[in-house]
């Protein structure tokens, strides 16, 4: 049994600022995506969120250094 009592499979803060981060990508607004995407990050109570997060984050990196 967990320590936290019951746990939620996914954290609601996590998920928006994940949602955030997706749609400033698809505006190539893609600093404020980066920001979005790191905050969801640090929210993450899961492997595979952070797995996708850590996609994400790999995505707007690219998409950052190509814009410079």
């Amino acid at each position: 049994s967990s320590e936290r009592g019951a746990v939620e499979p996914y954290n609601a803060n996590c998920l928006w600022n994940l949602q955030m981060g997706k749609n400033y990508m698809a505006k190539g607004r893609y600093e404020l995506a980066r920001e979005h995407l790191l905050l969801a990050l640090a929210a993450s109570d899961n492997v595979e969120t952070r797995n996708v997060i850590a996609h994400e984050l790999n995505s707007v990196d690219l998409m950052i250094q190509t814009q410079r």
